[in-house]
């Protein structure tokens, strides 16, 4: 009697585990929970001088990725992007715009401060000024879950 009780439990705390396992790799490889905040990305600037055709390329994949809701590559490819280009202040912004939209707010805020702090030193109160946006509608949504 003792080996059956303890193959059931084993079976049960080993199903249990299994879909937890499933559940953690769910939320990290795919979509994870998501809260669509910013559904569009900051587009591509038409100026693009000082940005290598590599990361201009990497951007705009980004672009479509974030168009297809796969915030987690927007982010590791704007990532490669802003080592490649580390003054590319629309890089970071939707970076930041992917990563709220996965819900790691302290990381998003950051980033798009990051991209204000850019768009000031170029110059560029448009941009600047949609940061400033994106803080408060990330703020707001915040706010209205809590």
């Amino acid at each position: 009697m003792e080996t059956a009780s303890f193959l059931i439990w084993a079976l049960v705390i080993g199903a249990i585990a299994a879909f937890a396992i499933g559940s953690m790799t769910q939320a990290y490889v795919g979509k994870g929970s998501l809260a669509i905040v910013f559904s569009e990305p900051i587009p591509l600037p038409t100026v693009l001088s000082t940005v290598n055709p590599e990361a201009a390329t990497q951007f705009q994949q980004s672009c479509d990725a974030f168009c297809s809701r796969n915030y987690r590559e927007v982010s590791d490819r704007l990532s490669a992007v802003t080592q490649q280009e580390p003054t590319f202040a629309e890089a970071y912004h939707n970076r930041g715009r992917a990563i709220a939209n996965l819900r790691q707010d302290r990381e998003a805020a950051a980033l798009l401060v990051k991209a204000g702090d850019l768009y000031l030193q170029q110059e560029n109160p448009t941009g600047y000024e949609q940061v400033k946006q994106d803080l408060q509608t990330l703020k707001a949504d915040r706010t209205r879950q809590a």
